[in-house]
């Protein structure tokens, strides 16, 4: 279950970093032929953001790796416990 998640989840981050690379090549294009400096700044500040969406795009993807990692550890360990406990007996003192 959580391993179906996280494919979903790398396929969105995927989508997004290749949508937001290619935002990012079309301003750098658009940079490179304006004329006026009011236009290249404008530019420069969209490369920026986008720039900055693909480290947050890698950061979520991150937390969320580490979150199904965590929580599949977790049941693991609660299944190994459980067969544990039904494996001793109850002591009787």
């Amino acid at each position: 279950m959580y391993d179906k998640k996280l494919k979903m989840v790398k396929l969105a981050t995927q989508i997004s970093l290749l949508v937001l690379a290619a935002m990012i090549v079309y301003g750098l294009r658009r940079l490179s032929h304006s004329e006026k400096t009011v236009d290249m700044f404008a530019y420069a500040i969209v490369i920026v953001i986008l720039s900055q969406g693909t480290v947050l795009m890698k950061l979520w993807y991150w937390v969320l790796n580490t979150k199904y990692g965590v929580l599949k550890e977790l049941k693991q360990l609660q299944l190994q416990i459980a067969e544990m406990a039904g494996k001793t007996p109850p002591s009787e003192s």
